[in-house]
């Protein structure tokens, strides 16, 4: 990708969006209601306890009003008291309420005495939390001194719950130094207290002060602040709200910001009140003017339970075997899950519903077999689910109310009438459980469980996933005790051949092994079934039942602790297992594994994150094995492994909660969530976790001055307690998923923001830093690099990260995700002094696209390739002046970057035609394609001038550098200056996209200092302006330059010549052969008034503010040290080694793919391929075989013989790996190293494996071009591509486009001679009827014409075929292939130039036909016109548009006026049209530069699109440039040494409209192709495109009037037409560039834009400007489109209005502020004309006294200049 993604540690809050959560509580009229506080059923039962709730809420009710400024209160809580305890007539049987959508839950400690109030957070800053845990002793008063009131305790939680706001202290470090003074963790600051200890000894304890501990800095362990008991400060809460005065949050205000603890590590150290501000319960109220009332309270207490199976039994549960799932499953429920004691009722439905069974109580295993009975055996018929919820109803009411009672909806259907009975089911009272089975199933049930905190689950058709099992296993009843749950042991299944087994484990640990159930299912044939217990007793008595295809064994009393081992054997079907259990005694709570999602929505590219949590009773399980399974709708299943680490998406390290992103999403719709939880020797519990989101407990008061201690907290032992084996499997529920593009899925998602960064003292000056790493996407993967910022300031650096002082990071490679990362660094240019706080943050930076093989590292570019040209005459002595000029440069660049960059290593390629040397070895990746320098003859004899092909906008890199022989060998010192310096200068527009400071068109200009100045950056450089006139092979400057009286300029052949010797250090960017200068124009030197390309291109920046904006300064920093000279690597071009893989899977059959790509692979093997090649052939489906090791092409022979092996016959799956690896080993089998071989891979089919072999590929040498098929291709290959240096291509279905002829055609040799390279001249394709024709021309022009190949293809029958030469001779002797249904005609020699005519005719309906016309150099010593295409980015996100790029040369020469048309398609053939320009406007930068460029917006779709670009050279229309190239260092004309002129040969003149006609041609390129994300459905209904920039104004001044001239942009970029203009003029560029929107407007109104692309015209007069003897005006325009977008700003036009005719005298000093104002005169024109009406004496008196005081105004200490 363009544009990188990152995630800042401390700085970026992520906030997750509709984050799912059980709970019942809504915001009313600023009351909470709906709290549901239960008591738990191992309560002893207790009335007080009651009292004790409802006084808490009371009490807390007030204390909240104050606390958030009169905003919320409790409105009305209900208290779910437990199922045991005796019943009262004011106990209501609950609606919606029950303990798992319980707010407050009150449970005994575990262990005893631990009391302390908590909140379980899972989630981030801003998410509520889960649940606020309470003990009964500490409701009963029993804990005031150490927590304070229980109701300002509960509010205290009551942040962590519903605001998701964090601790201010921390137990963990309770002091900090800060400005070298210990502070106490505390908030606000203003609370006082003492740092006293408490020491005992012999049963007597004393208070003292604290000491001073020198390893930390701080206080001695044990160390206490003790808080006054009085106090006047009013903050904080979420510090100790047991304090008496404390009634508030910290706000911003008095929030301590330095202080280390949860809430600023959390929450990017913003106060708890401006979180709690930006909660949706604060923007949605306002404060209240009145009193709140009292809370009410319900009581309700838990009764039967009552459950209602609502089973669907229409027409479309007999697909996949869903009857027969739904009774396996349903079974599993009423046989194990269904609690004793439960009333169950079962209700069937179709288009009606039909009552199975009313209620009944389950009180033996004969109810339940009863009830099994009574399962649907049959399906057919409609979908109804209302009638199915009415009579579960009507079932429930004969004997219960509905409310509270369950009922468990299972649907495989659609039914758009559900909504007809949302209402009935919200009044129920009833909970709804919703299974969603298959892909159809209604989108409405995720809606109706929410509604009524029912359970959303959902399974796949893939039986082997086992998720309705899983589905009915997780239905077991939240409100009774957890020992009468039915805990999932193991849910495991496996598609398996004839006579394979399926073998595994289950652990029955000592927590559980009551109740035990071991349940097989199968889909066609009983299979074997083998059990053994611990012991290795193998158990029989299995009950079968054949009919719903499953057999049980329910283990009596208590199943044996310990391993039990299954095998299951099968004929080819799909098995299943599923073991259930409950606890093994009433006292001892079992491990418990609860899954959930932090959504019930997700919406693409927002990451849903997995929760685990795993308890036995409270206390949680660390070190378990985690691995969440993510199935989606059409059953793809994502494996996730959950972690524990406190990283990425885990909020706390070792509480239990496992955690992680997900963002493999692989469709739009549900997915179901299952995870597995595996406990071995590593796994312990934790006797007692440290609560980290709880009211601090007080270790006592300060009063009169006397310390009271607190009895002391009970000990908090982090030590894991006694290893614990066990196996879990946990349904999560289900998800649903929207906005997921189409395949393939871009990659939007950054690294996660790293949350668990410490930071520690090394030694005396080193930092040691540790985090958690994270990954390429969240915490998947590796990021690409780290940044590393400190500051001495915290806001700053939290801030303004981006300006902070960064480290440098070079050295530090990140590792794969949830690794530790250790970084220590010497913090630079930060003074210190005793007790400097620095802090410090992280930000991690994943993976962009850069097809550059050049990298930054250790502040050295690293593969750098410097290409000889094949052209070149061999000559040892160019190698050893490259080596010479990258050696000097080097040194040059460090000093030029202050330091910071130099050249590390640098690869020379070598022609193939040189002699071989042992010391040349062959290249891996890189290629002439990927040179970064080309040393190549000139495009014309004498034009020897280096330059840069830069076709892109300022900060963007240009392609290549072009050098020349007769320069590196140092021929040209005198011109350009010393070679090393000049490869600096074109290195600055290669790398970092800055453009020359100098300008040939306008080599001056008239300064606002009213002086004629050299077009130059600094104005520090001197010279002389002089005429050099050069006759007979003598040159002279005669004269000095004259000012045209047309322009007030110097006339046209006036040159500035530069002083040999001066002082000016700047700049590179205008004359790098000085030899003082040795740096880059900055901002405070940079000349702005110059029409120079760096200021029109880069808004008036500097090169030094340019470059200091690059990726590559901002991720370095400066050395220390000189930097090493480069490393040299000679690598040598040899014959070309490739391989195609060729994918012949089953999908290939389909669209005619197999076909299609036998044709192009004819086609390359025919024609593209070099003579000489070697090439091989593997072809691949699951498997992968070599059809062809690698074959020499001598002749047509080596070619027809490759033609036998393509693949015929298309079936099996696809192991893209597979081919990829015989391809290699074809290669090595010829006895050929895999550097720098080619594999074209081309594949059709997904393949999840393909990543396996990414790296392999990567550490290979070879190079990968994909060629994508169709839109289901693995797009995981195109990073192997891209990683490689290959070309990625994307071929579509609809073959008239001919996308993958064209695919095989762009894979000529980039290696080569460009003579002997494949040049396609036509690529056409029509879908016809019978006896419809296609027709057409070919031009074959002279530069082209040696083995010219025509190929025509047909998808049906052979049609006609006629082919006429341009002397009206038909062709004959077409090659006909009827079974790859192809025709082709060689010919021979060289063939005719001109026009040659074809028509084909079809000869039956519906047929596709296609031409593809090729070509080759008529002769090696002209360059034949080439065309390349390109987009800016391989990969984009919409809204942002793509500019496509069609470069056509003949050699280097720029070929104009040519008609070029860009066709792009999308995955599915939708092709858009796009003529390219080369105006100077819009998308394109440079006018007449051969490069032909237009924004592209019309998306249709998100996924590969394709690039094809055709070019059309009519005759007389078509010209070749001979203009010198732009973007070159300066032609130093001569020197000026003291004072005389010393000149260089002149260079060839460089006339603008030197140009020659170019007869007529064709051309066909294909470009790479690219992937666009983030399309919306309806693309065309947006407007988010405004007009593009105006880039090309020009202005011109006659008299006061002022004429405009402006290519006019579109409605879209460059397309359509604007709705208006607005111009607006400045004295001051500056401000015209910083505040344009203050300056001046133009009146517009009489200006109506025209169609895009057309040629705008404006005059007007400037109003309020001061009219002084020279007046100089900046205008710039915007347009503004209909929908009221703006454009950028234009690029900023110069005039200079009242110009005096007054002679300038030749030599003047150069102005070194040139933007500042100059001092004013004075005098006006009026002024003037009366001094001239004067008398002769009179007006020299005046131009004296003038005279006089303008050299008293003018600046001193001036660089002298002989202008």
């Amino acid at each position: 990708m363009g544009s990188f993604k990152n995630s800042v540690f401390i700085l970026v809050l992520h906030l997750l969006e509709g984050a799912l959560s059980d709970s019942l509580i809504q915001l009313n009229n600023n009351g909470y209601e709906g709290i549901v506080i239960a008591i738990d059923p191992n309560v002893p039962e207790d009335e007080t306890l009651i009292q004790h709730i409802k006084d808490m809420v009371t009490d807390a009710s007030p204390y909240l009003f104050e606390a958030t400024e009169k905003r919320f209160y409790f409105k009305n809580v209900a208290i779910l008291i437990p199922e045991n305890w005796k019943t009262k007539p004011e106990y209501v049987k609950p609606k919606l309420e029950t303990y798992k959508n319980a707010d407050v839950l009150v449970a005994e400690p575990n262990p005893t005495g631990n009391d302390g109030p908590y909140t379980e957070q899972m989630g981030g800053c801003g998410e509520k939390g889960d649940r606020i845990y309470l003990t009964p002793d500490f409701l009963a008063g029993n804990k005031l001194l150490q927590y304070g009131p229980q109701g300002r305790a509960f509010v205290h939680e009551w942040a962590h719950l519903r605001w998701g706001v964090f601790n201010e202290y921390n137990n963990d470090q309770k002091f900090y130094l800060s400005n070298r003074r210990k502070k106490p963790v505390i908030c606000s600051a203003g609370i006082t207290g003492e740092t006293v200890i408490e020491k005992c000894q012999g049963g007597s304890c004393v208070t003292q002060p604290c000491k001073h501990d020198r390893k930390t800095g701080l206080y001695e362990e044990g160390c206490e602040f003790i808080p006054h008991k009085s106090q006047t400060e009013k903050a904080s809460i979420m510090y100790s709200q047991s304090i008496d005065t404390v009634v508030k949050f910290c706000t911003e205000k008095n929030h301590n910001k330095e202080a280390p603890n949860q809430q600023n590590t959390k929450c990017n150290r913003r106060s708890t009140w401006e979180v709690i501000q930006d909660s949706e319960d604060f923007k949605t109220t306002t404060p209240m003017t009145t009193q709140p009332p009292k809370p009410t309270f319900s009581l309700l207490q838990i009764g039967q339970r009552i459950v209602c199976l609502v089973l669907d039994k229409s027409g479309s549960m007999t697909i996949g075997n869903r009857l027969k799932r739904l009774n396996q499953a349903g079974k599993l429920f009423l046989l194990q899950t269904v609690e004793q004691g439960s009333w169950v009722g079962i209700v069937t439905f179709d288009s009606a519903a039909y009552v199975q069974s009313e209620l009944v109580q389950i009180n033996s295993a004969t109810e339940r077999e009863t009830l099994t009975k009574t399962l649907p055996t049959t399906a057919s018929g409609g979908t109804s689910i209302c009638s199915g919820l009415q009579s579960a109803f009507t079932v429930i009411k004969k004997k219960y109310p509905t409310d509270g009672a369950e009922i468990v909806l299972l649907t495989d259907g659609e039914d758009n009438t559900i909504s007809a009975c949302f209402d009935e089911v919200k009044q129920s009272g009833a909970i709804i459980h919703t299974v969603a089975l298959g892909p159809s199933a209604a989108q409405e049930l995720e809606e109706m469980s929410k509604m009524t905190g029912g359970l959303q689950t959902y399974a796949s058709d893939q039986v082997q996933n086992n998720g309705l099992m899983d589905a009915f296993a997780a239905l077991s009843s939240g409100n009774k005790a957890v020992s009468q749950h039915s805990i999932q042991l193991e849910s495991r299944g496996l598609t398996l051949q004839n006579s394979q087994w399926m073998n595994g484990t289950v652990t029955v640990d000592s927590t559980v092994g009551k109740d035990t159930l071991f349940l097989i299912t199968w889909t066609t044939d009983l299979p074997q079934i083998l059990l053994w217990d611990p012991s290795g007793n193998k158990q029989d008595g299995f009950v079968v039942d054949t009919n719903t295809k499953m057999a049980y064994l329910q283990i009596p009393d208590i199943a044996k602790i310990g391993i039990w081992k299954y095998s299951l054997q099968a004929s080819s079907q799909t098995l299943t297992l599923t073991v259930t259990s409950r606890a093994s005694s009433a006292t001892l709570p079992p491990v418990t594994v609860t899954s959930k999602v932090n959504k019930d929505t997700g919406k693409f590219p927002s990451p849903m994150v997995v929760y685990v949590k795993i308890h036995q009773g409270t206390k949680p399980i660390l070190r378990a094995k985690v691995t969440a399974l993510i199935e989606s709708v059409d059953g793809k299943t994502a494996t996730l492994e959950l972690l524990d680490n406190g990283a990425g998406a885990d909020a706390t390290k070792g509480d239990g909660i496992y955690s992680r992103y997900f963002t493999a999403y692989d469709t739009n719709g549900r997915y179901s969530v299952k995870v597995w939880a595996l406990g071995g020797v590593n796994t312990a519990s934790q006797t007692v976790s440290a609560q980290q989101n709880g009211a601090m407990y007080i270790p006592g008061w300060i009063e009169n001055g006397e310390v009271k201690w607190n009895p002391p907290r009970p000990d908090i032992n982090k030590d894991q307690g006694k290893q614990v084996c066990f196996s879990r499997t946990s349904s999560g529920g289900s998800f649903v998923a929207t906005d997921v593009p189409k395949a393939p899925i871009p990659d939007l998602f950054p690294p996660c923001k790293i949350t668990d960064l410490k930071a520690k003292i090394q030694g005396d000056e080193l930092i040691n830093l540790t985090w958690t790493a994270p990954g390429d996407d969240y915490d998947h993967g590796t990021a690409d690099k780290y940044i590393i910022r400190i500051s001495t300031n915290i806001l700053e650096l939290r801030d303004k990260f981006n300006e902070s002082l960064q480290v440098n990071t070079t050295d530090l490679i990140p590792k794969e995700a949830n690794s530790e990362e250790v970084f220590v660094f010497k913090p630079e240019t930060i003074t210190f002094t005793n007790g400097t706080d620095l802090f410090i943050a992280i930000q991690a930076v994943d993976k962009g696209s850069n097809t550059s093989l050049v990298r930054l590292n250790n502040n050295g570019y690293e593969g750098i390739i410097i290409a000889i040209d094949p052209t070149v005459p061999e000559n040892e002595t160019l190698i050893e002046k490259i080596q010479n000029m990258v050696i000097d440069a080097s040194t040059y660049l460090f000093e030029a970057t202050e330091n910071r960059f130099f050249f590390k290593n640098v690869s020379i390629l070598i022609p193939e035609n040189w002699k071989n040397i042992n010391q040349y070895k062959r290249p891996k990746h890189e290629s002439y394609k990927h040179a970064d320098v080309r040393v190549a003859p000139p495009a014309l004899p004498g034009r020897y001038e280096p330059y840069t092909k830069q076709f892109t906008a300022c900060e963007e890199k240009g392609e290549y550098i072009h050098l020349t022989p007769d320069f590196v060998l140092g021929n040209k010192q005198n011109e350009f200056g010393p070679s090393g310096r000049l490869l600096v200068h074109e290195w600055a527009h290669l790398r970092w996209g800055v453009f020359d400071e100098y300008n040939d068109d306008e080599p001056f200009y008239r300064a606002k200092s009213r002086k004629i100045e050299a077009t130059r950056c600094s104005t520090g450089i001197t010279g002389l302006n002089r005429v050099y006139v050069c006759e007979g092979g003598s040159c002279v400057s005669d004269r000095e330059c004259r000012i045209d009286s047309k322009t007030n300029l110097y006339q046209k052949n006036c040159q500035f010549f530069p002083d040999k010797y001066q002082t000016e250090k700047t700049s590179i960017m205008f004359m790098q052969g000085i030899d003082s200068v040795t740096k880059f124009c900055n901002e405070k030197n940079h000349n702005r008034e110059a029409p120079s390309l760096q200021n029109k291109m880069c808004n008036y920046r500097s090169t030094w503010e340019v470059i200091s904006n690059s990726e590559d300064f901002k991720n370095t920093t400066a050395m220390s040290a000189p930097p090493p000279p480069p490393v040299f690597s000679l690598l040598k071009i040899s014959e070309r080694i490739v391989c195609l893989v060729l994918d012949k899977s089953g999908s290939m059959a389909t669209s005619n793919r197999l076909n299609r790509m036998n044709q192009a692979a004819q086609h390359f093997l025919l024609q593209t391929v070099e003579n000489g090649s070697w090439v091989g052939m593997v072809h691949f489906d699951s498997s992968a075989s070599i059809r062809s090791n690698l074959i020499q092409i001598i002749s047509s022979n080596e070619r027809r013989k490759l033609l036998e092996s393509l693949p015929t016959v298309a079936s099996g799956g696809t192991s893209i790996c597979s081919g990829i690896e015989s391809g290699f080993q074809a290669i090595r089998n010829a006895g050929f190293q895999l550097d720098g071989s080619e594999i074209v891979l081309l594949t059709d089919g997904e393949d999840n494996t393909v990543k396996s072999c990414i790296e392999t590929v990567k550490q290979s040498g070879a190079i990968i071009h994909f060629i994508a098929l169709g839109p289901n291709a693995a797009l995981e290959v195109k990073e192997m591509s891209t990683a490689t240096g290959g070309k990625y291509v994307y071929a579509s279905d609809e073959g008239q486009n001919n996308g993958l002829i064209d695919a095989f055609a762009a894979l000529a040799s980039g290696n080569i001679d460009g003579s002997q390279q494949s040049i396609q001249l036509e690529s056409k394709g029509l879908k016809l009827n019978s006896n419809d024709w296609m027709n057409g021309t070919v031009i074959i022009d002279s530069t082209v014409g040696k083995d010219t190949f025509f190929l025509i293809t047909w998808s049906q029958q052979l049609p006609s075929i006629y082919l006429f030469d341009p002397n009206g001779m038909s062709m004959e002797n077409f090659t006909v292939d009827s079974t790859s249904k192809m025709a082709y005609l060689n010919i021979p020699g060289a063939t005719k130039v001109g026009v040659w005519t074809y028509n084909i005719q079809a000869k039956t309906s519906s047929e596709t036909l296609t031409i593809t016309v090729n070509s080759r150099a008529a002769n090696s010593f002209v360059p034949p016109i080439t065309v390349n295409a390109k987009v800016n980015k391989d990969t984009n996100s919409y809204p942002s548009p793509l500019i496509v790029y069609a470069e056509i040369l003949q050699g280097y020469l720029p070929i104009l006026g040519a008609n070029v048309t860009a066709f792009i398609e999308s995955k599915f053939g939708e092709t858009e049209v796009l003529e390219l320009l080369d105006n100077g406007a819009g998308a394109d930068s440079f006018k007449n530069d051969g490069v032909y460029s237009r924004y592209f917006t019309t998306y249709k779709e998100n996924g590969a699109y394709n690039l094809k670009v055709r070019a059309h050279g009519g005759e007389n229309a078509v010209r070749r440039s001979l203009r010198h190239p732009l973007n070159t260092a300066a032609f130093i004309p001569g020197w000026v040494v003291d004072g005389n002129i010393e000149g260089n040969p002149p260079r060839p003149e460089n006339d603008e409209d030197t140009q020659t006609n170019v007869e007529s041609f064709t051309r066909t390129a294909t470009g790479d192709a690219f992937v666009v994300s983030n399309v919306p459905q309806s693309p065309s209904l947006l407007d988010l495109f405004p007009p593009s920039q105006i880039t090309d104004l020009e202005a011109t001044s006659h008299e006061n009037e002022i004429n405009l001239t402006w290519t006019a942009p579109g409605d879209d970029f460059d397309v359509g037409k604007v709705q208006q203009y607005i111009i607006r003029i400045s004295e001051s560029i500056l401000d015209l560039r910083d505040n344009f929107d203050d300056a001046l407007q133009v009146n517009t109104t009489a200006l109506l834009p025209k169609e895009a692309n057309s040629k705008e015209t404006f005059t007007f007069k400037p109003g309020n400007i001061s009219e002084e003897n020279e007046t100089h005006i900046f205008i710039a325009i915007q347009s503004v489109d209909k929908s009221n977008l703006t454009s950028k700003v234009s690029n900023i036009v110069q005039v200079a209005l009242f110009v005096q005719e007054d002679y300038t005298p030749d030599e003047i000093h150069p102005d070194p502020s040139p933007d500042k104002n100059p001092p004013k005169s004075g005098l006006s024109i009026s002024t003037l004309v009366l001094l001239v009406v004067g008398s002769v004496v009179i007006v020299s008196l005046i131009l004296s006294i003038t005279i006089c005081i303008l050299n008293k105004r003018r600046k001193p200490s001036r660089p002298r200049t002989g202008f």
